[in-house]
């Protein structure tokens, strides 16, 4: 493999996930940054060790184009707005079309007609995933956008004496006002909490026996009931999927419910909070620009950081959803080619067609991916592939940029403001959540959808990856969670156990010696 010495650096670290919904991608992205803003990104690297995907960019490449993003949208904020529009109208026919491969029985299927459906799905899922990436790269290093926001919202307090602290104010500004999945599925699984309260006699059957027992009874008494709960439950299950798995059962949407009748919760009141909160979001945000006095172009620029934020996410959606109603495709064709639908997933795109119309696959290969291999992309084109030795051999002699261990205190972006004071514990994959105590501070490089029930029991969150639009910034912000993201290096500087302080009014961690 033939590569320059170059600084590089991590541009993003994905634990659970294999090659066949990033590898394709990333391929897009060396030349994809030419269409969308004229500038080349000649080279990245794409690592995957024991099922976390390492994305390397070159730093001085990485901090170049997300100038010229910021730089475009700041001139052109109509291009700014052409960006996001591109990702929705990529994002809604993907999640549209995934929705149809539910219950398929891909066993019916010729070998040419399943790779038909594969090539099918893959020409709709590549372009909604790559259509993030100019916000993924505007975002996550330098923070661009969201940081010549939040100091014109500085500024703008200080001209008129406002009170109130600005990363709360900025945060409030730039948060959506449309129904995200959380928000869909918590009404959805209110309404079926409502349902359930007007039957009288199941209330207490909620309360007093367990999941297992209380789907037998619905499911074999109260049809209608048990059809709003799988409805739920098919339209719901794979927001903790990510990439690989497990979804959701049945029985955890009972014992959420039961949980909230435990609880004496009026499913009715938490409906209403839901609709309320929105409301007032939207009366806030009308508030605060006009005492402000935001100008036109500062407005609609917050709307394109809101809009990056929403899109962010619905962009995440159609990678789990996708993820999770073609397990079924890929079950089919490991179970073809003598392969377990993991390893099926480590398959390329480019050898896919010749896996299934040949029936040539060289398993040991396919398995030894499942180690580690690394994919050099250069302008737009995979230049080489290495596996097992070789990769690791490689991915040593990178030149990455290495973190200053001795410090004691790390800057990164406000989420969500407070203060909290804890344990920290890394929490990055769900095998490990376990060790979360309640009032805990949860670190993770990234958090996901499946840690949830880790980070239920948080005092607060930092994260290394990610800006305002990532998965802890939004669930912060939704529970009021004091979150600090975008910290470099934070999850190797400090390890498990350590006692830090989190000050997310300022944005920063202190470790406690």
């Amino acid at each position: 493999m033939n590569i320059l010495p170059k600084q590089w650096e991590i541009f993003w670290e994905i634990p659970g996930c294999p090659p066949f919904l990033t590898s394709e991608p990333a391929r897009l992205f060396t030349n994809g940054m030419r269409d969308f803003c004229g500038v080349d990104f000649p080279d990245c690297i794409l690592e995957y060790r024991h099922n976390t995907n390492i994305w390397y960019l070159d730093a001085n490449e990485w901090s170049k184009l997300d100038k010229v993003l910021f730089e475009r949208i700041i001139e052109d904020m109509e291009w700014g707005k052409k960006i996001n529009l591109i990702t929705e109208q990529h994002c809604y026919p993907c999640l549209e079309y995934v929705g149809t491969l539910k219950n398929r029985d891909f066993s019916l299927l010729s070998n040419e007609e399943l790779f038909n459906e594969y090539d099918k799905f893959m020409g709709i899922y590549i372009p909604a995933h790559a259509s993030g990436h100019p916000a993924n790269v505007l975002e996550m290093k330098n923070q661009r956008l969201s940081g010549y926001l939040k100091e014109y919202t500085q500024r703008r307090i200080w001209t008129i004496d406002y009170e109130g602290n600005a990363n709360d104010i900025f945060s409030k500004l730039v948060a959506p006002t449309k129904d995200m999945s959380p928000q869909l599925e918590a009404k959805s699984l209110y309404t079926f909490g409502l349902v359930v309260a007007k039957e009288k006699d199941l209330t207490p059957i909620f309360k007093e026996k367990t999941p297992e027992e209380i789907r037998k009874i619905i499911e074999n008494n109260f049809p209608g009931l048990w059809q709003k709960l799988t409805e739920h439950y098919s339209n719901f299950c794979w927001t903790i999927y990510n990439w690989e798995g497990p979804a959701n059962t049945v029985e955890t949407y009972i014992d959420s419910v039961s949980s909230l009748f435990r609880q004496g919760k009026n499913f009715a009141d938490l409906l209403k909070k839901i609709s309320d909160e929105q409301d007032v979001l939207i009366s806030e945000q009308k508030s605060i620009k006009e005492r402000l006095g935001v100008d036109k172009k500062h407005e609609t620029l917050l709307q394109i950081a809101s809009d990056i934020m929403f899109l962010k996410a619905l962009r995440k959606d159609c990678m789990y959803k996708s993820a999770w109603l073609t397990e079924g495709l890929f079950k089919e064709i490991g179970s073809r080619l003598g392969l377990t639908v993991h390893e099926a997933r480590y398959i390329f795109y480019f050898e896919m067609q010749h896996a299934l119309l040949k029936g040539r696959i060289e398993k040991n290969i396919i398995q030894d991916r499942t180690k580690e291999v690394v994919l050099h992309q250069r302008a737009g084109h995979l230049d080489s592939i290495l596996q097992g030795r070789e990769a690791t051999k490689f991915i040593n002699s990178l030149n990455v940029k290495t973190p200053d261990y001795s410090i004691t205190q790390i800057s990164g972006q406000v989420a969500f403001a407070g203060k909290a004071k804890g344990r920290v514990k890394y929490v990055n994959t769900p095998d490990v959540m376990d060790k979360m105590e309640e009032g805990d501070i949860l670190m993770a490089y990234a958090t996901q959808p499946n840690l949830l029930p880790a980070m239920r029991k948080a005092s607060a969150f930092i994260t290394e990856f990610g800006g305002i639009t990532c998965h802890a910034a939004i669930v912060s912000r939704e529970w009021k969670v004091p979150c600090v993201v975008g910290l470099k290096d934070v999850t190797k500087i400090l390890k498990d156990g350590d006692l830090i302080e989190v000050d997310a009014d300022n944005g920063v961690v202190r470790k406690i010696l």
